[in-house]
């Protein structure tokens, strides 16, 4: 699967993300070609700039006539609704153009429904977001993930007054798309994070860090002279193996429930879609005896297990943390074996079967029946499964 991963190094803006499509490969007449469909004078350039060690490609817009212009929220829809962009990218543009205007709209506690742009670079936004769009179809990825958003401490200068680095507007986007950010300790009182960046990230990108490897790359410069970091995105492409993916890990410290318990929660955690649940003996404070309580859930599961574990048991909190699980590929079976039709689990990597192993509530059942032992059922079985698979190749 072909994925891409923005690594925002030293924040994201607008221009930094057009800037990272280019340096990775996308050719500036496609980006102009898109600027024509919207039927406005301006054009894209680029040049190679110095950010720190690294050497980025810096977008450039040029406003043509332009540049002295005001536009509203509107103005910019309706440009877009007029152009001959494709209705996928003329919807997505929207979106973001609208999550920005309710952004900023919360930011200044104003209900009016249509508004100037104020510090947001007039027409250049439109031409980023509309560029970016288009330059993320032409790559063709199938996802596309971020690493968190940089917040700095202190405050910048706008024509409102003294505000807080991040924005209010940025943070009111991370707030509505619930975007995972992390405090910046390398910079203070420097915007890292634009609205627009925002906007645009936390619409197109999942924030997780995939396992992939790496095709290309390319890094997008922005404005800014930083002391500790440079001011790029860097853009990664890459496959991403089906066998690798981020699963949650979830675990808690109990020394005070009643061992009984423990045995029905992991039953009840399994019910309820746990792909793995396990108990390791501790001791605790005051030498008390105790178990981590430990499963492995799917994201997705998290509100639901989480609330089971609390509520089932003791415990007043739970540690989690994402983890990376690389899956051999598996196939249940049916083998005509002695003793009847009897499932199997087979085991994969690449093309070679690695292992067959028998399903143990079926392997119990026939020992009882037959008055064979176990162990001497599980061998049989699992004789006769290889023997059919070997004469079928």
């Amino acid at each position: 699967m072909q994925v891409g991963y923005f690594s925002l190094i030293g924040g994201v803006s607008g221009d930094m993300l057009l800037g990272a499509l280019i340096d990775l490969g996308v050719e500036t007449s496609l980006i102009n070609s898109a600027i024509k469909k919207l039927d406005l004078d301006c054009s894209i350039n680029s040049e190679i700039v110095q950010k720190g060690g690294v050497k980025a490609t810096k977008a450039i817009v040029n406003l043509g006539n332009h540049e002295n212009t005001k536009f509203t929220w509107n103005d910019f829809k309706s440009i877009i609704n007029s152009s001959s962009l494709n209705k996928g990218i003329q919807k997505k543009c929207i979106e973001i153009i609208s999550l920005i205007s309710k952004a900023e709209k919360m930011a200044h506690k104003t209900f009016e429904e249509d508004t100037h742009l104020e510090e947001l670079g007039s027409i250049d936004t439109l031409i980023d977001i509309v560029c970016t769009i288009v330059g993320i179809q032409s790559l063709n990825l199938e996802k596309i993930y971020s690493s968190p958003l940089p917040f700095p401490s202190g405050s910048i200068k706008t024509q409102h007054g003294q505000i807080p680095a991040s924005s209010p507007a940025t943070t009111n986007i991370a707030l509505i798309q619930n975007a995972t950010f992390k405090m910046s300790t390398n910079t203070h009182n420097i915007e890292l994070v634009t609205p627009t960046g925002a906007a645009l990230i936390t619409s197109i990108a999942e924030f997780s860090e995939p396992t992939f490897q790496i095709n290309k790359f390319g890094y997008g410069a922005g404005s800014r002279e930083l002391e500790n970091i440079p001011n790029i995105v860097q853009l990664l492409i890459g496959q991403q193996t089906p066998s690798s993916n981020k699963i949650l890990h979830l675990e808690t410290n109990i020394d005070d429930t009643n061992p009984q318990i423990i045995g029905y929660i992991q039953e009840k955690l399994f019910q309820h879609g746990a792909l793995d649940v396990w108990v390791v003996p501790i001791q605790m404070k005051k030498g008390r005896p105790g178990i981590i309580l430990n499963a492995l859930i799917k994201s997705e599961e998290e509100q639901k297990i989480s609330e089971l574990i609390l509520r089932e048991t003791s415990t007043l909190g739970i540690r989690k943390r994402f983890i990376d699980r690389l899956e051999a590929k598996r196939e249940i079976r049916n083998f005509h074996t002695r003793f009847g039709i009897v499932s199997a689990k087979i085991k994969w990597i690449e093309n070679e079967i690695i292992s067959i192993s028998p399903e143990y509530e079926e392997c119990k059942e026939i020992a009882e029946n037959n008055n064979i032992p176990l162990i001497k059922v599980q061998k049989l079985i699992e004789e006769d499964a290889w023997n059919i698979t070997n004469s079928s190749k």
